[in-house]
């Protein structure tokens, strides 16, 4: 037996040791005989039900979440209406992008525009934003500018993710295994502790391995896409029968796993000149060449079988090498006092993160744009929060929140083989240091019975420190930057909502809003080439509109929510590309590309048809552009074009639907069938040529998968089989460039299936 097989069955066992709880059940099972039973979610920091919010937002219970097979917060993306994920790979730097708001970028020193709180901590790196959805009590995704109560970096929306908590009720228990295709095993575990009448303690952990992938290289056969994972989380509560209570969590984990090897793209001709296909719009892989193969060819006579690579991915040339190296560990306090009229809530929290990826950017077999890259990153927060805790039509809540945040980053780029560039190797290395200080505030006065009001501000202070950029390349004893030093103030320091309820009749409500946020600027966290490189980029603004309503008809059987909005997008920050006299490509930048307006719908609908059958659909419209910008771009062709133009990632439509049907299998068994369909239009964005269009298009896609369980009347076990992209659905998620003549391509997964068993414990 190996090692690794060693340690998973020392893992089974210790998690089999864990008395677990009993709480899963089918999604449909937590809808009762009348209507469909609301979620009570805590978006403003106080529990409502979510349908007597008036907010946009969609939530997900620990049942939704095992019932799909959801194992990480980006795989939610594809439940809500306009929600998209951009990464650059299967898995490291996951970017929300909400209404099309969102910074498509590659460095871990950036920030995201939906901003992602793990048990009311804000988690400052897109590195950061892969959380293990590993005994979750609820996920709530809220659409639009919450700069009040949420503060910095939410111009798109924010996600909050609260984890289950110790009971003193009972002593619960659970084990989940399940095993699918190219050997994947996962284990899942909780237990629940009682220590005193005041005391109780909660851990839960999960552990990701195979011994398989489903990607191989073409040339050697090597597997690729293997998971190595493991996280860990326990959490204290201590309640006494006082005013007081505390809360203090503990967690960590790794990530070592394999992830997404890219698909070369054939651009060129043998003489390294675009070739005729992509010229005139589209791919012709039999005939042209990529940049490994320009190489080779000039220097030895000889080219890569580019077109013998599989359309979706699954065999490739590029070096089985893109792997993370990410460890954590993070410990929080959460003290609470009831006084008379008022509570006291305060939140302290460190977080250590060390984001470690190698990456082959150009997708090919040999050396010629490889990454290995190492980010380390800490945050320091603490907050401090009064709301009122009494049943008055005036309702307030304040706070002052602290961070600090500091970014070391040690990366390198090699291209030894890439002869006609010339440079070997590249090494960057640069710090970052940001300070946030903030004041927030929020009323919420109701008038009578019908209406009311909610107000909520904030002032910001914040900044940034970019220290020691250096960019050297060892080769030739030639430093490009060295030492360079840069700083950045937050000039937007207000944001909030001013937002007015009706509620028409006891189950429909109609809101209004307008509301403000804000993306912190910052510097560039590649390679510069020269000083003005790391000059920092301005923050973007949102103006937003929106007007909603929320319905539960037929016996609150049907709930339907209906919203449009309106953005209007100042300073928006992205990419711009610019010929670079050292390498003489077509490199990169970050800037502020001008303003953009964003309009859309959305619609959800749930509907408990009877008690066996159940229907929900989530669908979204987005016309999302930037209209206004004095910034011109570099394009395939070497043309300069201006940047105007339909956003990426923001496709005009996009739909998520899923049948639930529950109902008996025998006397003694029940069984739960859910079929459920997500589906994107193009969301490649403006394309300036048709070389563009060749390379960077992504088409529109649409994926299913299947679920089918079984489980007691009790419901003290379950067993259940599932299907992920039963069709076997070829479909791109991203198209880049290295910037240093390579293109490629990132496909998701083909199809996979698998079978899991869960046992609870009372």
């Amino acid at each position: 037996m190996t090692v690794k097989q060693n340690s998973i069955c020392r893992l089974l066992l210790s998690g089999l040791v864990l008395l677990l709880s009993n709480d899963l059940l089918a999604q449909s099972a937590q809808n009762n005989a009348g209507g469909i039973q609301e979620i009570v979610v805590t978006a403003q920091r106080r529990e409502q039900e979510i349908q007597s919010v008036g907010i946009t937002m969609s939530a997900f219970t620990r049942e939704d979440i095992e019932s799909f097979q959801l194992n990480t917060l980006s795989e939610i993306t594809n439940q809500v209406a306009n929600v998209q994920l951009f990464e650059d790979y299967g898995s490291g730097l996951p970017t929300w992008v909400i209404r099309g708001v969102g910074l498509q970028d590659f460095n871990a020193n950036n920030t995201p525009t939906a901003a992602i709180y793990l048990d009311d901590v804000y988690q400052t790196s897109s590195a950061m934003g892969e959380v293990a959805l590993f005994d979750i009590a609820r996920v709530e995704v809220l659409k639009g500018p919450q700069g009040g109560l949420y503060g910095r970096n939410t111009s798109g929306g924010a996600i909050n993710v609260v984890s289950a908590l110790p009971e003193f009720q009972n002593r619960n228990a659970y084990v989940d295994i399940s095993y699918g295709s190219w050997q994947r095993l996962q284990l899942e575990a909780a237990s629940n502790f009682t220590l005193t009448d005041d005391l109780a303690l909660r851990l839960a952990l999960r552990r990701q391995s195979s011994n398989d992938g489903w990607q191989n290289n073409l040339l050697t056969g090597q597997s690729h896409g293997e998971l190595d994972q493991t996280d860990i989380r326990a959490t204290l509560l201590f309640d006494p029968d006082t005013d007081f209570s505390a809360r203090l969590k503990f967690s960590a984990g790794s990530n070592d796993s394999e992830i997404a090897l890219g698909r070369s793209v054939a651009a060129y001709s043998s003489a390294g000149g675009l070739c005729t296909a992509i010229v005139q719009g589209y791919r012709d892989d039999a005939n042209c060449f990529d940049w490994a193969s320009v190489t080779r060819l000039a220097f030895a006579g000889t080219a890569l079988p580019v077109a013998a690579q599989a359309d979706n991915g699954e065999s490739v040339l590029s070096e089985p090498l893109n792997r993370n190296d990410h460890n954590y560990h993070s410990i929080s306090a959460e003290l609470d006092y009831e006084f008379a009229d008022f509570s006291l809530t305060s939140i302290s929290a460190f977080d250590r993160f060390d984001y470690g990826v190698e990456l082959d950017l150009d997708a090919s077999f040999g050396e010629y744009g490889h990454r290995p890259s190492s980010s380390d990153i800490e945050i320091w927060s603490q907050e401090f929060r009064l709301a009122s805790n009494t049943e008055q039509d005036l309702q307030w809540l304040g706070g002052l929140v602290i961070s600090n945040d500091y970014f070391l980053e040690e990366r390198n780029f090699l291209l030894r083989d890439n002869l006609l560039i010339g440079l070997e190797q590249g090494d960057l290395n640069y710090r970052q240091t940001t300070q946030s200080r903030a004041l927030y505030g929020q009323l919420d006065y109701q008038f009578n019975d019908e209406f009311s009001v909610n107000f909520d501000l904030r002032y910001t202070n914040e900044s940034k420190k970019y220290r020691n950029g250096t960019f050297f390349v060892p080769a030739f004893s030639l430093y490009f930057v060295q030492d360079v030093s840069s700083d950045y103030e937050l000039d937007s320091n207000w944001s909030g909502k001013l937002q007015l309820n009706w509620q028409y009749q006891e189950n429909i409500l109609f809101y209004g809003s307008v509301s403000s946020g804000f993306k912190s600027g910052g510097f560039y966290g590649g390679f510069p080439f020269q000083e003005e490189e790391v000059l920092p980029y301005a923050e973007e603004t949102i103006l937003a509109y929106e007007v909603g309503m929320k319905s539960g008809l037929i016996d609150d059987r049907l709930l339907l929510n209906i919203a449009g909005f309106y953005y209007d997008y100042r300073d928006v920050q992205g990419f711009i590309s610019e010929v670079n006299p050292a390498t003489l490509t077509v490199i990169d930048r970050l800037a502020n590309q001008g303003d953009a307006e964003h309009k859309g719908v959305e619609l959800e609908l749930d509907w408990r048809v009877n008690e066996q059958l159940y229907f929900s659909l989530a669908l979204g419209y987005l016309d999302a552009e930037i209209t206004d910008s004095n910034q011109m771009t570099t394009n395939t062709v070497g043309a300069t074009v201006p940047l105007t133009g339909k956003r990426a990632y923001a496709p005009r439509w996009n739909s998520s639907f899923a049948i639930v049907q529950e109902a008996g299998l025998t006397q003694d068994l029940r069984y739960q069938a859910a079929l459920e369909h997500h589906y994107r239009s193009e969301f490649s964005g403006h394309m300036s040529s048709l070389a563009d269009q060749a390379i960077y298009e992504l088409p529109a896609y649409g994926v299913s998968n299947l679920y089918f369980s079984v489980y007691p009347n009790e419901e003290n076990w379950e067993l259940s089989l599932w299907i992920k992209n039963l069709a076997d659905k070829s479909y791109r998620t991203r198209t880049k460039s290295d910037g240093l003549m390579s293109y490629m391509d990132v496909f998701g997964e083909p199809r996979s299936f698998g079978v899991s068993a869960s046992f609870r414990w009372q």
